[in-house]
Parts: C-alpha cells; sequence; structure tokens
C-alpha cells in the first residue's frame, strides 16, 4: 500500500505531518521530493550566498531608514521603559500574565 506524506527533516530524522498509517518498525521505502516552497528558499538562499554581504547590509540599513524603520535592537530593558512612558502595563494584558506566571513557575 503506497501512502504519500509530507515531513520535516530536522536533527537528522524525517518527521511526518500526519499520522502514518504503519505497525511499529515497518520497513519503508522512501522518494524524497522537496516540497516547492522550501525550493524556493532553497535558491534565495544560494542566490545570497554570492552577495557581498556587507554591501547588502548597506542597502538594508539605507532601505529601512528609507522607510522610516529603526533596524537597530533597543533591549528589553529599553522596550519595557518605553511601554510604560507610553501608559503600557504587562500585568495589563491577559497574555503578559500568562507568560508572566509560567516564568514564575
Amino acid at each position: 500500500m503506497a501512502q504519500t506524506i509530507s515531513a520535516i527533516y530536522e536533527n537528522g530524522i524525517l518527521k511526518p505531518l500526519q499520522t502514518v498509517n504503519l505497525k511499529e518498525h515497518s520497513r519503508v521505502h522512501l522518494k524524497i521530493e522537496i516540497a516547492e516552497e522550501q525550493e524556493k528558499e532553497i535558491d534565495l538562499y544560494s542566490r545570497l550566498q554570492c552577495v557581498d554581504r556587507e554591501e547588502l547590509g548597506k542597502w538594508l540599513d539605507e532601505w529601512f531608514r528609507h522607510i522610516g524603520v529603526d533596524v537597530h535592537p533597543i533591549g528589553a530593558e529599553k522596550l519595557q521603559e518605553m511601554m510604560l512612558k507610553e501608559g503600557v502595563h504587562p500585568e495589563d494584558n491577559i497574555l503578559s500574565r500568562g507568560i508572566i506566571e509560567m516564568r514564575e513557575e
């Protein structure tokens, strides 16, 4: 019986993305085809390998400045300070409270 499934390759192991109807320790034959969207990612990655990263970085910095995006990281403390200054209190947000509770465990 043939099945066509999708899988992801992580840490040397193919992990099915859906249930596979097999008995434990079954041997199978695999034909591996790279998903189309990943082929595009691989192509983009290989193209970027031949780009001068310093020049690309300068170009990206200039582009972000042009569109009004500050690309320099500010750190967690500065972000919290800015949020408090704007009246945003993490403890008022249910999601933030859940994250805070998990961190305190």
